[in-house]
C-alpha cells in the first residue's frame, strides 16, 4: 500500500481550500534556518539522534542495527553498539530506541532484550537497567508508538498496549483486535508500579485470519485510511501534552498532576468532497493491488521448485468513500515532538509546495511559528542553542545527519 504521507499529499490536492481568515490569524509559513553541519559519512537509516555534552551526538541507525557516537563536527564516529550478535555491546535483533535519562545519560531499548542498556554521557555502555514486562519493551522502542520520556514524578512514560483481550471462542485464529484508544503508562523503574495516566485515540487495525475450504489460510487487514487520532509528547519539565485530533486542541497534565486544556488551534481545515473521497479510495486500491501482484510474483519465485505451495499474500480491506471523514485530519499518527525549550512541534497535514508545514506551539497552546524543513528531510532530534538534527536521504540512497538552526 502507498505510504500514508504520499496519500495525504494526493488528497490534500483534491480537497477544497479553507477560509483565508484563519490563515491571517497564523504566523506566516517560513523555512527552517540554515544547515550548519553535515555528517561526512552516511548510514543506512536514522531513527533518532540525541545530543550529548560538548556537541557529540548519539545516532540510532536502525537500518544497520548500530548505535553511533558522532563528534561535535559530525566528521568522525565510533560504534557504541554493533550488529554483531552475542557480543557485549550488541545492538540486538530488532530496531531499538533511545530514551533521554538523568544526567545526560541515555537508555537504549531493544524489544529483543529483557532489560535496557544505560549509556553514559561519554557514549559508553555502563550497565543494564531492568525495564517493564517484555511485551511493553516493544512500545519503549518508540518509532510509531511515540517517544518515551520521564515525567515530573520520575516515571518512565510511554504508550501501552491497546489489545482487547476479551475471551473469544475456542479455535479463533485471528489475533486479538486493538481498541480505538491506547493508554499512556507511567512506570516507576524501581518499584515497577505502573499507572495509566491518560488515554489517547489511535488508528485501529483489525487482522482477520480464516481458513479456506481447501485448507489454505487467508489473512485480511482492515485499517482506517484517514483516521482522526490523538498524539502526545513529554515536555522538558515533565508535563504531558495530549494533542486531540477531533477539534485540534491540547489537554495538559502538569508537573503536579493538574489537568487543563487550551483552546482550539487555528488550522486550515480542508473539506473532502465526495469526488475527492472516491478518488482517494481508487488510488489506495490501485496501489494495494499493484503491491499484492508484485508480492505474489516474489512468493512464486521464492517457492519455485520446492514443491511447497506459496502462502497467500496479506489482503487489505479498502473500505468505502463513506468511511472517510468529511475533513482532512489535522495531523497523522506520531507527528508530535517537544524540543529542549518546551516548544511543541506538530507536523500537520497542511502542505506548501508538497512539503508538510510544522506548527510550533508554546505552553499556552498558542501557535508561535510555522515552518517547513528542506526537501527530503525528517527531524531526528533536537539540540542546545536552538538546533535541530535532520535525517537527509542523499542521492546515493544513504542517510546523512545534519545540524540546522531553527532560525
Amino acid at each position: 500500500m502507498k505510504n500514508p504521507r504520499f496519500l495525504s499529499i494526493t488528497l490534500a490536492m483534491l480537497a477544497t481550500q479553507a477560509s483565508p481568515t484563519i490563515a491571517q490569524s497564523l504566523p506566516s509559513v517560513r523555512q527552517l534556518g540554515r544547515i550548519v553541519t553535515k555528517s561526512a559519512q552516511t548510514v543506512p537509516g536514522i531513527a533518532g539522534a540525541r545530543e550529548l555534552p560538548h556537541g557529540r551526538v548519539l545516532v540510532n541507525d536502525t537500518g544497520a542495527r548500530r548505535l553511533y557516537l558522532f563528534d561535535s563536527a559530525l566528521t568522525s564516529r565510533m560504534v557504541v553498539l554493533d550488529s554483531t550478535e552475542g557480543s557485549k555491546n550488541s545492538y540486538g535483533a530488532s530496531p531499538g530506541g533511545l530514551i533521554a535519562y538523568r544526567g545526560d545519560s541515555t537508555l537504549f531499548v531493544d524489544p529483543s532484550f529483557v532489560s535496557m542498556l544505560l549509556i553514559d554521557p561519554a557514549g559508553k555502555v555502563t550497565r543494564a537497567v531492568a525495564g517493564p514486562n517484555p511485551v511493553d519493551l516493544l512500545f519503549l522502542a518508540g518509532g510509531a508508538f511515540g517517544t518515551p520520556d520521564f515525567d515530573a514524578r520520575g516515571r518512565l512514560v510511554y504508550r501501552g498496549s491497546a489489545l482487547d483481550r476479551t475471551p473469544r471462542p475456542a479455535g479463533t485464529l485471528s489475533p486479538y483486535p486493538e481498541r480505538d484508544s491506547a493508554p499512556i503508562v507511567g512506570l516507576n523503574l524501581f518499584t515497577k508500579k505502573a499507572d495509566t495516566i491518560a488515554l489517547f485515540r489511535i488508528p485501529r487495525t483489525v487482522v482477520t485470519i480464516a481458513e479456506d475450504s481447501d485448507g489454505r489460510f487467508r489473512t485480511t487487514v482492515k485499517k482506517h485510511l484517514l483516521p482522526t487520532v490523538d498524539d502526545w509528547t513529554i515536555l522538558p519539565d515533565g508535563s504531558l501534552a495530549l494533542i486531540r485530533g477531533g477539534d485540534f486542541h491540547i489537554d495538559w497534565i502538569g508537573q503536579n498532576g493538574k489537568r487543563s486544556s487550551s483552546g482550539k488551534i487555528p488550522f486550515l481545515w480542508r473539506r473532502l468532497t465526495e469526488g475527492a473521497k472516491v478518488a482517494f479510495i481508487d488510488s489506495v486500491r490501485f496501489a494495494a493491488d499493484t503491491a499484492i501482484a508484485a508480492q505474489e510474483i516474489r512468493l512464486a519465485e521464492r517457492f519455485y521448485g520446492t514443491g511447497i505451495e506459496p502462502p497467500e499474500p496479506i489482503e487489505p480491506e479498502y473500505g468505502s468513500p463513506s468511511d472517510l471523514p468529511d475533513s482532512f485530519p489535522a495531523f497523522e499518527p506520531n507527528s508530535t515532538q517537544a524540543d529542549p525549550y518546551g516548544i511543541i512541534w506538530i507536523r500537520t497535514t497542511q502542505r506548501v509546495n508538497g512539503r508538510p508545514v510544522y506548527y510550533l506551539l508554546n505552553r499556552k497552546g498558542t501557535v508561535i511559528d510555522r515552518l517547513q524543513l528542506p526537501s527530503g528531510r525528517t527531524i531526528a532530534g533536537f539540540g542546545r542553542n536552538h538546533m535541530v538534527y535532520l535525517a537527509h536521504i542523499d542521492p546515493t540512497g544513504g542517510v546523512r545527519l545534519e545540524r540546522a538552526q531553527v532560525r
